[in-house]
């Protein structure tokens, strides 16, 4: 017991020792050593342990985080078996000690610590150090449970970055604003498919929540449509204050491409690449929905994945959620799509017996019952992540590749979805803020061709300010200097006007960096990947495999590159090449994108040369 000099507890040394706790100044109680108590699994690799105590949205574990609400002041202890973490003020009650007062996901005692566990210090260094692939496994193989000590920092530390550490002074003065005012709901709550989950965030966490969304909503007006930022950020609440919960936010929005799906055609576009990844990955699986269904039309099996995110993030339960979380803040959505072709690998693997005469199922049904698996999940979150992480060459840029083809397709076989219906809001705040014209300072364009040429490009990239990379007139014509500034970047569109005023260009998918990976002049890029001109009039050159269900092999070779050359188009003739020095070029009618010359007289000289790009991550 806390007690004073005249033998009487005080409460307020309670308040005094947890705020101390959660503010990380005792050093010693909070960071030091923080490590895991150890999950149990049977030898088939399910949990043995009790998931009801992890606070998820469940029925089950929905009663067990009320169990300890019933005393607001519970009795204190003077006990503790770890001599290493020996109070300054008083040992608090296991039930006192929360990660923040949002929910109730209770610290663990010190004594459950399994020193075989990373801590917080490694992490650190890791990130410190650079060593990214290192520290990509280390998040994968450590176990920390839900209550684990370590969770009262790591995510802040795996989201910490320079560039948004400032973003709390930004969120204060955005409250401070907002004080007094009627409360509203963030706009993009009502858009739909997005996801509500809490995971019994209590009354003041709730408030809280919309609090944050609102001034997340306020200071990024440019995103309107992102599916899974309401559990994002509530989950963001159980382990820390809302600051910070808004400095993680602001830092995943700030690699967006990498973390967030920021528009409907690219969610209609995920359901079809998980179809395709399944199908390649877990054959069995995908055999057997489409027996059940009775069908292999791809418009009919995407149904199953109409809802694939709300089985992360709505069905598992807490204790998987927050394992599957500790990996996507650092590999981004790549994790996703693995976690979910795992839950149906379990799936069948749990069920293929069962179902081994059943057809003529609904793919509604199957849905239903893919969520109700998940949400009674009998295997460990080791297993889950186990299971998700041994599939085999299913990196980001090859599921990026699969996704910006489906979007390609979703956009040129329905033009009505892609412009009107997916974009409607997107071009209502297009032409209320004038976002590119404003944004994207070039020489060579003036903005009402600017806004033409964005109009172009995927819409996710709407929302991302383009970042002008190169420019003869401030860099020079070396391609070294060339390489050194756009590599590392994708997509890229290219800019160039030559000494006769004409301009034109390429739009191009994949970063330039890949010619280092693959043997000298190797095609590389997406069908993403086009050409345009402005002069003599604005026209776009897309990919020919848009219009046709099979193209040849001179048909699909999009970008090009060595240490001296250029080539965007190849198949008979190259669509834009540019070779030695940055002075001169040549243009010629290719298969690949089946575009006339892009000037008349197929040789040019180069008056300017600009690159932009519109994001900077490269796996």
């Amino acid at each position: 017991m806390i007690e004073a000099d005249d033998g009487t507890f005080r409460w307020q040394d309670v308040d005094f020792f947890v705020k101390k706790y959660r503010s990380g100044d005792d050093d010693d109680l909070l960071l030091d050593g923080l490590h895991d108590d150890h999950v149990e699994s049977g030898p088939d690799g399910t949990s043995t342990g009790d998931r009801s105590s992890e606070g998820h949205a469940s029925e089950s574990t929905a009663a067990a985080f009320q169990s300890d609400q019933t005393s607001s002041k519970p009795p204190l202890s003077t006990q503790t078996s770890d001599s290493r973490h020996t109070p300054k003020f008083a040992v608090l009650p296991k039930t006192l000690l929360y990660f923040s007062e949002f929910a109730s996901v209770k610290i663990e005692a010190a004594d459950k610590a399994d020193p075989r566990l990373g801590t917080l210090s490694e992490l650190s260094s890791l990130k410190r150090l650079h060593q990214w692939k290192q520290l990509k496994l280390f998040l994968r193989t450590n176990n920390w449970s839900s209550g684990h000590r370590i969770r009262a920092e790591l995510w802040k530390e795996i989201c910490r970055n320079p560039s948004t550490d400032a973003q709390g002074l930004v969120y204060s003065d955005i409250v401070e604003a907002f004080k007094g005012r009627c409360s509203v709901t963030p706009v993009f709550l009502t858009a739909p498919g997005v996801l509500l989950c809490d995971y019994q965030l209590n009354e003041t966490g709730r408030l809280t929540l919309i609090q944050l969304l609102t001034a997340i909503e306020h200071a990024r007006p440019d995103f309107t449509y992102i599916p899974i930022l309401y559990p994002l950020c509530a989950l963001f609440l159980h382990y820390m204050s809302d600051r910070d919960a808004f400095v993680c936010t602001m830092s995943l929005l700030s690699q967006s491409q990498k973390f967030l799906i920021q528009t409907d055609i690219s969610v209609s576009a995920a359901r079809r690449t998980l179809l395709i990844l399944l199908r390649k990955h877990a054959r069995k699986v995908y055999n057997l929905i489409e027996r059940l269904i009775g069908s292999s039309d791809d418009a009919t099996l995407i149904r199953v994945f109409s809802h694939w995110k709300q089985w992360i993030f709505c069905d598992l339960p807490f204790s998987h959620l927050v394992r599957v979380l500790d990996c996507f803040l650092f590999e981004g959505q790549k994790v996703l799509y693995r976690v979910a072709i795992s839950i149906l690998v379990l799936w069948h693997r749990e069920k293929a017996k069962e179902l081994r005469d059943k057809t003529g199922w609904s793919e509604f049904y199957i849905a239903s019952d893919i969520s109700a698996f998940c949400s009674t999940m009998k295997f460990s979150p080791q297993k889950l992540l186990k299971v998700a992480f041994k599939l085999r060459n299913m990196k980001m840029s090859y599921i990026r590749r699969i996704q910006e083809e489906n979007e390609m397709k979703l956009r040129k076989r329905d033009a009505t979805l892609a412009e009107v219906a997916s974009s409607q809001n997107l071009k209502s705040l297009l032409a209320e803020h004038h976002y590119f014209s404003v944004a994207m300072s070039s020489q060579i364009l003036p903005s009402h061709l600017i806004s033409l040429l964005i109009s172009w490009i995927p819409t996710r990239y709407h929302l991302v300010t383009p970042q002008k990379l190169f420019s003869v007139v401030e860099d020079g014509r070396s391609f070294t200097t060339l390489w050194s500034k756009i590599e590392d970047c994708y997509p890229t569109v290219l800019l160039i006007q030559t000494t006769w005023k004409q301009v034109f260009g390429a739009y191009c998918s994949e970063a330039w960096v890949m010619r280092k990976r693959l043997s000298k002049l190797s095609y590389f890029g997406t069908g993403e990947s086009f050409l345009f001109q402005f002069t003599p009039k604005a026209a776009c050159f897309s990919w020919v495999g848009l219009e046709k269900p099979k193209v040849s092999h001179g048909e699909e070779l999009f970008q090009c590159a060595d240490a001296t050359t250029l080539i965007v188009g190849g198949g008979g003739n190259e669509g834009l090449s540019i070779r030695q020095t940055l002075e001169r070029g040549s243009t010629n009618h290719c298969d690949t994108f089946n575009n006339p010359p892009l000037v008349p007289e197929r040789d040019f000289e180069i008056e300017a040369f600009e690159v932009f790009g519109f994001s900077a991550e490269v796996e």
